[in-house]
């Protein structure tokens, strides 16, 4: 079966793999071709993460000219998370035409362009904190809020 497998940076590649290939080998084949070590890959097919890496790729419903999702996982503070609003970040910055177009608008809004970088990192980690905060009401039964 043929695969294409496309990158949060545009990157994409295309595979032929049987069927019956194990996702481990899948992945260790994607990192020859991207880069991507195996324990940084994440592989989405259809909005599915496919996690199970003893799987078959028919038994994770992929079939022939299916297109997949590879991105690279990061780790902060101990675990992993996807790292959209970074790739985001760093497609900003290394665009000077976008950063024009995001520092004249906030200009219009009076907000100092040269605080944008660390604002988008505050915003992420408040982001961060909430989201933990919210696991931690959630997963303990004695919370009272």
């Amino acid at each position: 079966m043929k695969l294409t497998f496309a990158t949060d940076l545009g990157q994409s590649f295309v595979v032929e793999i049987d069927p019956d290939m194990e996702l481990e080998n899948v992945m260790a084949l994607l990192e020859a071709e991207s880069g991507i070590a195996v324990a940084e890959q994440s592989i989405h097919h259809e909005g599915r993460d496919l996690s199970n890496p003893k799987a078959t790729m028919k038994e994770c419903g992929v079939g022939d000219n299916a297109m997949l999702l590879l991105r690279r996982k990061v780790s902060i503070a101990g675990r992993t998370v996807e790292q959209d609003a970074e790739m985001m970040r760093l497609q900003l910055l290394g665009d000077p035409a976008l950063m024009l177009q995001l520092q004249q608008v906030c200009l219009y809004f009076g907000i100092p362009p040269a605080s944008l970088d660390s604002n988008i990192l505050e915003t992420r980690q408040t982001q961060r904190s909430r989201k933990q905060l919210k696991m931690t009401l959630l997963g303990s039964p004695n919370s009272s809020v």
